[in-house]
């Protein structure tokens, strides 16, 4: 399972770029993500562990699951990957941050090989994991340039 999700976001790339490894962050711009943890303390970087508990509800169900995930690639104000260490199923996401007309392009990737109910609900997964992650981008966007930037 692929997914792709991009928005121009009327900050500088240093700005939005900063804002997505402040970790603590997270759960303003994604309300399903709770109980954040980041090891070890201090600016992001290759191996750093990002600890978090994500509230799932697939077909009327009430989830909670909790992985942790590695900074695996890392390029200031550039890139960076996170891969599942532990987890459901393995999950890899990229953020790329890039400069565009009026601010920066945020461009945010997912590839997961769901296994067992994931596997067998992935059709309905892959639309609502769709309209989440474009309400996650709307809501970091207006983060973001709520804040003024001097």
């Amino acid at each position: 399972m692929n997914l792709e999700s991009s928005i121009v976001i009327q900050r500088p790339v240093e700005v939005v770029f900063a804002y997505l490894c402040d970790f603590s962050n997270v759960p303003k711009w994604d309300p399903t993500k709770s109980e954040v943890r980041v090891t070890p303390e201090g600016p992001v970087r290759l191996g750093t562990t990002v600890h978090m508990v994500t509230s799932f509800h697939p077909l009327g169900l009430s989830m909670k699951l909790a992985s942790t995930m590695e900074v695996t690639t890392y390029e200031a104000n550039r890139r960076f990957t996170m891969t599942a260490i532990s987890g459901p199923f393995p999950v890899q996401f990229i953020f790329r941050v890039e400069p565009a007309e009026g601010g920066a392009r945020l461009t945010i990737g997912g590839q997961a090989e769901p296994g067992g109910f994931f596997k067998i609900a992935e059709g309905v997964l892959i639309n609502r994991v769709k309209k989440e992650q474009a309400e996650e981008l709307q809501r970091l966007k207006g983060l973001l340039e709520a804040v003024s930037v001097t």
